[in-house]
């Protein structure tokens, strides 16, 4: 019997200390796997540290850039006329949160939240925040919670006992309301005032939005360049308004030659001329007006006269009469005045008187043709040379008229030329000083413009830096995740085969008990039968293929 009891006994002991054996190893792999999870997190810490030393090193670095940025952005927004305040925004200053400001302003319901715990009554029992319970491992590396080998987390346990007065706290979270409002309003009034005041300091410096105002005289005025030549600009600009200014304009000469022009009669040399012009022209337009002619007049015309009719030439008449009277005296003394005698001797004188009387006249007559012809040609020459005269002298004047427009002409187009000149001058002194303002604003500019552009990639490499902390720190902990989830993994896949491992030795044991205890029965059982001296027959039936 005893010897049963130890053959079964010997191996349930050995299925328990393999058992336990394997116990202990579970307990060991589970405390390897806490230190390495241990070292995972000392070692993640470290790297984050790290990381988060190397941000902060470019934080630093980069914010002298990023304040100059600021600052540079600040005062473009300013001379842009973007912002009286030179902040992103106007009122920045009462930006930012805080009680009471538009940013800080709170809704009934977070207000409730915030003073609830002083309308609260009762206890509140509580456990730290999230830590971590390795007293829930069990020594076979099984868990009471948790259902996995892995550490387990417990939260804080709230008392639900606790009793909330809440007509006191709905009072208090009104009262609270009204007051931030009230603030609110003040700040907002206080605001408004700050704004109006900024603005009229600004529109009150020139300084506010000279980036983006147009060119003035005033900018011309405080041009160093043009008022050093502001001299000779008005000068320009004098004598390009009025020809009257201009000092190589003769414009005494141009108006009496402007008068001679006008008005003829105030040349000199034509009012020295004009009595004997009057006089041509008297004499250019008939013989009647020549006083020679005038004095030969009475003697053409008693030429004209003779040269007519010898009949009616003086003495003609005369001498006929005492010739008759002679030739009736002859006869009369011979007393045969009415003879036919007389008559006929009468006849012959008068033929004989005519005939002679004829022939005189006729060359009297040539003579008399010939000396009103003279005249005439005289008269007419003088006629045409006075003629000629007066037309000499209105070419003359035509002339000179000529020469005192060309002289106008040629004063005005100087004068035309250098107004122009000056124009040009005055453009060009407006154009320069015009372009400068224009380069002082671009200088302006793009030199705000390039400090600013300095902080906004200072701020891109602080984001930079921040992206690349950020997305380190999650590559960090996401290995940490895998590698305590691969050595927890593995603790637990160590806990289960040493669990296995001792079921299997416990199992193994009982099984050992078992087999040990059938047998020594078996043998007992066979012994029983040969010493009695008769066979008896064996419970089991060995003609059976099995046991069971």
């Amino acid at each position: 019997m005893w010897d049963v009891i130890a053959s079964v006994g010997g191996s349930v002991l050995g299925g328990l200390f393999g058992a336990d054996a394997a116990s202990d190893a579970a307990a060991q792999q589970a405390e390897a796997t806490r230190e390495a999870a241990r070292l995972q997190a000392e070692g993640l810490d470290k790297q984050i540290a790290l990381q988060r030393e190397q941000f902060d090193r470019t934080l630093q670095l980069q914010q002298p850039g990023i304040q100059a940025g600021d600052a540079a952005r600040n005062r473009l927004l300013y001379m842009m006329g973007l912002s009286p305040t030179g902040f992103n925004t106007p009122t920045a200053a009462f930006q930012g949160g805080g009680g009471g400001t538009s940013g800080g302003a709170q809704t009934r319901e977070q207000i409730r939240q915030q003073l609830q715990s002083q309308y609260t009554t009762g206890t509140t029992g509580t456990q730290p925040t999230m830590q971590e319970r390795p007293d829930l491992y069990t020594a076979g590396g099984g868990i009471e919670q948790g259902g996995t080998n892995a550490p387990v987390y417990i939260g804080p346990q709230v008392n639900n006992t606790q009793t909330v007065n809440q007509q006191a706290l709905n009072d208090a979270v009104e009262r609270q309301f009204i007051q931030q409002q009230q603030q609110t309003e003040a700040t907002t009034a206080a605001q408004r005032q700050a704004d109006a005041e900024a603005e009229a300091r600004a529109q009150a410096d020139p300084n506010y939005g000279a980036l983006t105002r147009g060119f003035t005289g005033a900018d011309a005025d405080r041009d160093a360049i043009f008022n050093y030549q502001s001299g000779l600009v008005n000068a320009a600009r004098d004598r390009a308004s009025n020809l009257n200014n201009d000092p190589l304009y003769e414009r005494n000469l141009v108006a009496a030659a402007r008068n001679r022009v006008l008005d003829p009669s105030t040349d000199p040399l034509t009012q020295r001329m004009q009595p004997a012009v009057d006089a041509a022209i008297a004499g250019s337009t008939s013989i009647e007006n020549d006083p020679l002619y005038q004095q030969q007049k009475p003697l053409v015309q008693q030429a004209i006269q003779r040269a007519s009719n010898f009949t009616t030439a003086p003495g003609y008449t005369f001498r006929l009469a005492e010739g008759m009277k002679g030739v009736e005296n002859s006869a009369a003394a011979r007393g045969g005045l009415l003879s036919g005698a007389a008559l006929k001797a009468t006849q012959r004188y008068g033929q004989d008187f005519a005939s002679n009387e004829y022939d005189r006249w006729f060359q009297q007559s040539a003579a008399d043709r010939g000396y009103v012809a003279g005249v005439g040609n005289d008269a007419f020459n003088r006629l045409n040379t006075n003629r000629n005269f007066v037309s000499g002298q209105n070419d003359a004047q035509y002339g000179r008229m000529n020469t005192d427009r060309n002289y106008i002409t040629s004063q005005n187009e100087g004068a035309y030329s250098r107004a122009n000149t000056d124009r040009n001058y005055i453009a060009a002194q407006g154009d320069a000083v015009f372009n400068r303002f224009n380069t002082n604003q671009n200088n302006q500019y793009n030199r705000l413009a390039s400090v600013a552009g300095a902080g906004q990639t200072a701020t891109n490499n602080v984001q930079t830096a921040g992206q690349t902390y950020a997305q380190g720190a999650g590559a960090a902990y996401g290995n940490y995740a895998n590698n305590v989830g691969n050595i927890t993994t593995n603790g637990a896949n160590a806990s289960a085969a040493a669990g296995i491992a001792g079921s299997n030795a416990i199992s193994g044991g009982i099984q050992g008990g078992i087999n040990a205890y059938q047998q020594n029965r078996f043998l007992t059982t066979l012994q029983n039968n040969r010493g009695g001296g008769g066979f008896t027959a064996s419970p089991y039936d060995y003609t059976r293929e099995s046991w069971y």
